[in-house]
């Protein structure tokens, strides 16, 4: 049933073909100039059963996915390149797809706008003009194996870049810039590749050749995913500074170091500077913290003055209430058996009494008749 639908679509020639390829499916939709995604393809993708399927959208005018997209488990590698995505679907996060081409799109990233998920080993972002990238860039792509940034060089540009100092040892990544004369920044890139962070980078192997050169790890330079058959970095003619044609690996000399040690100071004063003025304004920023603590701890007391005045004035106001009630109990009470004991003593006064006036005594009989005096 699978095969007959897949029959019935590839004869209609609608937006996209699939073609079985080693590792899976390969399912083209390129070159249709799409504001979105046809039918008959989110139809397929719901229902297919094809494991390891490569999507292909390259070279439409698309802007968005919708959510449905990223819920196929079976989607391995998603290609949008050439298209109008200026950022990523937040419900990309849920995916399974472990390699995703973005390149020669209009990508801009920020600390809302991220890229999250739990399976992407292979990110492609070239060709973007990305100038930024948010300082927990990482934190959500730990497992991202291949990063490659071609076309971006205004990224590398400034000495502080926190997305790259935000990597942690369990990336283990490998950044990819395969774009010929490919300028470093000494500053940006000194620490990064000392530290055992960054993983490696490939490049490509002519290489503008500055100071930057001399001072950062060979061992962390790979050439071979750039160029087939390239193991090491000649200096390109046009971007020398030092000796044309040249391997980088001849730059790690005394000669070199004597040279470039001017930059390299300068470049290290410039972080320390950097990182004081940094230092300052977290005092300047601590100590306003305190002052409004401080305030605010002031303010804090006289309310709660305030509070406590007012909880006493109506902790005496309770208690008199209280004393008032309890007076007016008890004088009910009193007056109670006072009247009951008056009652009493009327209702059990003898009926047969007679009394000698004469004598000035009283007489009283008793239930037998008998008398006695009082």
């Amino acid at each position: 049933m699978q095969h007959l639908m897949v029959n019935r679509l590839e004869k209609k020639k609608q937006c996209f073909n699939i073609i079985e390829i080693s590792k899976g499916f390969h399912v083209k939709c390129s070159n249709g100039k799409l504001r979105e995604l046809p039918l008959n393809l989110t139809t397929y993708l719901r229902s297919t059963e094809h494991q390891n399927l490569i999507v292909d959208l390259s070279s439409n005018l698309l802007s968005q996915l919708p959510c449905s997209l990223f819920d196929n488990r079976h989607l391995r590698t998603l290609i949008l390149t050439n298209n109008q995505f200026h950022s990523i679907p937040t419900c990309f996060s849920r995916s399974s797809i472990e390699n995703l081409i973005l390149k020669e799109n209009t990508l801009e990233f920020n600390q809302t706008n991220i890229l999250s998920s739990s399976k992407l080993l292979h990110l492609d972002l070239s060709f973007n003009q990305i100038i930024s990238l948010p300082r927990t860039f990482f934190s959500h792509i730990r497992k991202l194996q291949y990063l490659i940034l071609d076309g971006n060089q205004q990224l590398f540009e400034q000495t502080d870049q926190q997305w790259l100092r935000s990597l942690t040892t369990r990336n283990q990544l490998t950044l990819v810039l395969c774009q010929e004369n490919f300028h470093f920044n000494i500053c940006l890139f000194e620490n990064l590749l000392r530290i055992e962070k960054l993983f490696a980078i490939e490049l490509n192997q002519q290489m503008h050749c500055d100071c930057s050169l001399v001072y950062l790890p060979y061992e962390k330079f790979r050439f071979h995913t750039c160029q087939i058959n390239a193991y090491e970095g000649i200096c390109s003619l046009k971007t020398s500074k030092f000796e044309q044609g040249n391997s980088i690996k001849n730059l790690k000399t005394n000669k070199y170091q004597q040279i470039c040690s001017n930059e390299y100071e300068k470049c290290h004063h410039r972080v320390e500077t950097i990182l004081s003025t940094k230092i300052t304004t977290l005092k300047t920023t601590t100590v306003t913290s305190v002052t409004t603590v401080t305030s605010v701890t002031t303010v804090t007391t006289i309310s709660s003055i305030n509070r406590n005045d007012n909880l006493t004035l109506g902790i005496a106001i309770f208690f008199v209430f209280m004393l008032f009630i309890v007076l007016v109990i008890c004088l009910y009470v009193f007056l109670s058996k006072y009247v009951l004991r008056r009652q009493s003593q009327l209702k059990f006064q003898p009926k047969n009494k007679q009394a000698d006036r004469s004598s000035g005594m009283l007489f009283f009989y008793d239930s037998n008749n008998s008398l006695f005096s009082s």
